[in-house]
């Protein structure tokens, strides 16, 4: 199958629709799966004091980064970063992708769980 962002978008956004927004959304098999690569990711950011997480999902990997490090999230998929703000509205997520999106520079990238 070829992917496309307008294919990616309609997949991931009829499954907040669909489904209850969770792990499975970013077909972790597990939320002990989710679990463990986002403690991995968190155990290996020293010295990090920002992090951008591309293809966030609903940012759930913010919970894990320690607190001064700055989280930033951004994904493609708008019913997913709708969702995301409504769980959280403290974090920092965006939609948009890694062509357009423009910020600060950041201590780390990550992209954990995207499709």
């Amino acid at each position: 199958m070829k992917y496309s962002t307008i294919n990616i978008q309609n997949f991931y956004g009829s499954s907040v629709n669909t489904t209850s927004p969770s792990h499975k959304m970013s077909r972790w098999g597990a939320i002990e799966t989710q679990t463990k690569n986002f403690k991995v990711i968190a155990n290996s950011l020293d010295e990090c004091k920002s992090l951008l997480d591309v293809g966030c999902g609903l940012g759930d990997l913010a919970d894990y980064i320690p607190s001064d490090v700055r989280y930033v999230g951004i994904d493609i998929v708008k019913e997913v970063v709708y969702e995301a703000h409504r769980r959280n509205a403290k974090r920092d997520i965006y939609n948009s992708d890694i062509l357009t999106y423009y910020s600060d520079k950041y201590d780390a990238v990550v992209a954990c769980g995207t499709f």
